[in-house]
């Protein structure tokens, strides 16, 4: 493997790959490719074709192969655009198959690094955060993700979304009163906009 050719002939076997009916090796393939080139563009160039492979024709239990692989990509890439792309492909795919901690791994790494391009983006993984805490029955952290989201730009969906954690979590009353009465005031053309109301009062 540490040959000289062996790495012409590793990108010569993915590129051939390419027009195989075997999804499969091709997509192996090309992550070996990945795998020696790493952050260069070959690596880059390859590493996406095995994303593409993995994610989008093989789908199914390729789909954990095709994030394992994107948040590898992601730990190996320096601060960027690439960086970024790939770092929200391996959230999502892990959030697809439901592996919920594994996503917001990913989304704490995002978060590190900081890789946004805009407050907007920033606020959509701390919703998607917050709907990965939900679904473990993390509904206290749901609700701080969910916080966090509001804190760069507020929304009906999202204090709606703190306050079903809050109902989920079985909060005592005085943690949920503040946003109850919050809720129908800035947001009265709700229709559910008095469920807080509802929330609270079974709380007592």
């Amino acid at each position: 493997p540490q040959a000289p050719q062996a790495a012409q002939i590793e990108i010569r076997l993915a590129r051939t790959l390419l027009e195989s009916v075997d999804r499969e090796s091709a997509a192996a393939a090309h992550r070996v490719v990945w795998k020696r080139h790493r952050a260069t563009p070959i690596g880059r160039v390859h590493g996406v074709q095995a994303l593409r492979f993995y994610l989008d024709q093989l789908g199914g239990e390729f789909v954990v192969q095709g994030a394992e692989l994107a948040e590898e990509m992601y730990d190996a890439l320096p601060k960027g655009e690439f960086a970024r792309q790939i770092g929200w492909k391996a959230f999502e795919s892990w959030k697809r198959i439901r592996e919920y901690a594994k996503s917001n791994v990913v989304g704490n790494k995002m978060l590190q690094r900081n890789v946004f391009a805009d407050p907007q983006e920033k606020r959509r993984l701390f919703y998607a955060m917050g709907e990965n805490h939900a679904a473990q029955g993390q509904y206290r952290n749901a609700y701080a993700a969910y916080g966090q989201a509001r804190a760069l730009a507020d929304s009906a969906d999202v204090i709606y979304r703190q306050l079903q954690a809050l109902n989920s979590a079985q909060a005592p009353p005085q943690d949920m009163e503040s946003l109850a009465s919050e809720y129908p005031s800035k947001f009265p053309g709700q229709t559910n906009r008095y469920h807080g109301k509802h929330y609270l009062a079974q709380a007592y």
